[in-house]
């Protein structure tokens, strides 16, 4: 399972997704703004980060950018009440791997969102393994 970085300024959002991706076996930290989470990633990193897009002290979007610079293989999910087309770009551009509006915020277990990053890290994982001992 994954080891996930939860990043929300909302308690009750991160006691909710604590509560929805515990219940599938994935190890779970959080951070209230991005400067914790930051330093809780240089302490120990993380395969996945869902993180709110607005946030006091440092937002999501320099969250995404400051983490995949410390670890470029970090998959980032953006989550906001306050979704917009420029914002949602951005984070693509910045290598987010899936940005959620207040609807499925709302909702974060239906559809692809729920488990699909850490899904995905498992089967990079899993990749690198086979090609490591392919090499040997």
């Amino acid at each position: 399972m994954a080891n996930l970085l939860i990043v929300d300024d909302e308690l009750s959002m991160r006691q909710f997704l604590t509560h929805l991706f515990q219940r599938d076996g994935h190890a779970i930290r959080v951070a209230e703004n991005g400067r914790k989470a930051m330093a809780m990633l240089r302490e120990q990193t993380a395969d996945v980060i869902i993180s709110d897009v607005k946030m006091p002290d440092m937002g999501g979007i320099e969250l995404l950018r400051a983490a995949r610079e410390l670890n470029p293989d970090i998959e980032v999910i953006m989550m906001t009440a306050f979704a917009n087309e420029q914002t949602a770009h951005e984070a693509f551009l910045l290598g987010a791997f899936d940005f959620r509006s207040q609807a499925v915020r709302q909702q974060p277990a239906e559809g692809k969102g729920r488990a699909s990053a850490a899904e995905n890290f498992d089967r990079q994982r899993e990749s690198r393994r086979c090609k490591s001992r392919m090499k040997r």
